[in-house]
């Protein structure tokens, strides 16, 4: 399993601080939390190509400016999702 946290915007709109997934790259773990807050009713949820915007750090290491959705994931590694744009 892959933990996904949330900040920003994303984690005041869906209320959860952070799922667990499955996924082998960061693409499927996009998949998987669209999915997975789909199945919990969130309202307004945003869509594995909208999750593809936000600021991404795999395991400490910001993704979003390298655009690398392809990064591998294994068991126990932390994604942490940003919206693309926060007050302050």
């Amino acid at each position: 399993m892959v933990k996904v946290k949330f900040f920003g915007v994303l984690r005041l709109e869906t209320k959860i601080a952070s799922v667990e997934v499955e996924a082998k790259t960061v693409k499927k773990a996009y998949e998987a939390v669209e999915a997975d807050l789909k199945a919990k009713g969130i309202e307004n949820a945003p869509t594995a190509k909208d999750l593809k915007d936000y600021i991404t750090f795999v395991n400490g290491i910001n993704i979003y400016k390298l655009k690398r959705q392809a990064t591998k994931l294994k068991a126990g590694d932390e994604i942490v999702l940003m919206s693309p744009v926060s007050g302050g």
